[in-house]
């Protein structure tokens, strides 16, 4: 009975602490981050995904998708105009007016009739910045970048 009640007494005593320490993130794995408290909350923040930009463009005026170095995704054509023609450049914000002609990463001319490509992938990287422009006004283009 003396080692019952002993045995008891311990189990009483340690179940609190074991499962304190383990409530507060003392012997979890390091790459738990959220629940370890020895991990700054800037440091799991830096772990989350980036998530897309995307930019309706319906005007020929050049359109400023990104204004720093990224990603373009892709290029979904909503509606084209009749032979549309859709241009892509590396360019800073500045440099994405009127009717750019440096650093062109790609021309787009779509067919003046027939099914329209839906989106085109690219997964292309920029430098400056993502700068889209259509020549034809009745083209609807949604452009999307990292």
């Amino acid at each position: 009975m003396k080692n019952a009640l002993k045995t008891l007494l311990v189990i009483l005593l340690c179940v609190p602490v074991f499962v304190g320490l383990f409530e507060f993130g003392y012997y979890l794995p390091e790459h738990i981050a959220p629940l370890n408290p020895r991990v700054s909350a800037q440091q799991s923040q830096s772990n989350l995904p980036s998530y897309p930009i995307g930019v309706h463009i319906t005007t020929t005026s050049a359109t400023v998708v990104k204004a720093s170095a990224g990603t373009l995704h892709s290029l979904t054509i909503n509606t084209a105009g009749a032979s549309a023609v859709i241009s892509v450049f590396d360019l800073a914000t500045a440099s994405c007016t009127g009717t750019p002609s440096t650093n062109v990463k790609a021309i787009i001319t779509l067919p003046a009739s027939g099914a329209l490509p839906g989106t085109l992938l690219y997964d292309q990287q920029f430098v400056n910045g993502i700068c889209v422009q259509s020549a034809t006004a009745a083209s609807d283009i949604t452009a999307t970048a990292f």
